[in-house]
Formats: C-alpha cells, sequence, structure tokens
C-alpha cells in the first residue's frame, strides 16, 4: 500500500472517531478531515515542486555542458597511464 493510501485510510478513521464521538449526522467532521486531506495533499505537491524547481536550479543546462567539457579537458590533460618501453 502506498504511503497516499495510507494517509487516506488514517484520515477516515480519524473521521469515523470523530462522528462517532460528536454524533454520526456531523457536517462538521466532514468539512475538518477534508480540509486537513487537501492540506496534506497540497503539502506533498508544494514538496514536489518546490524539490524540482532546486534540481532545476542546480542541473541548468549551462551547468552540465559545463561539466561535460571539464571532464573532457581533464581527460585529454592527464598523463599516459603507461609509457611505452620504446619511448624510453
Amino acid at each position: 500500500m502506498s504511503k497516499l493510501d495510507n494517509d487516506f485510510l488514517a484520515l477516515k478513521a480519524l473521521s469515523h472517531n470523530l462522528k462517532t464521538a460528536f454524533g454520526s449526522t456531523s457536517v462538521e467532521v466532514d468539512k475538518l478531515v477534508t480540509m486537513m486531506a487537501l492540506s496534506k495533499l497540497a503539502g506533498n505537491f508544494y514538496h514536489i515542486r518546490t524539490s524540482l524547481e532546486t534540481l532545476d536550479k542546480h542541473l541548468t543546462i549551462d551547468d552540465i555542458e559545463r561539466r561535460v567539457l571539464n571532464e573532457r579537458n581533464t581527460q585529454m590533460i592527464q598523463a599516459p597511464k603507461f609509457v611505452s618501453a620504446t619511448v624510453l
């Protein structure tokens, strides 16, 4: 079961418990639980969106191209790993 399924089941249980405590026809309980669910979902989407924006800021095309060029230049500058006997 996913975390979202678990959260939904927890909210259903909370709704049931509150309705039992305050009366089975309590519309306010439904409103409260719905607002809690929407708040939770909004928080999850906000976290995902801000995480993607943060990732996007750190991985721009220029950064990726610069990193690739740096790796290529480093490989070209590095000395050979072995020297042939004929060169010596």
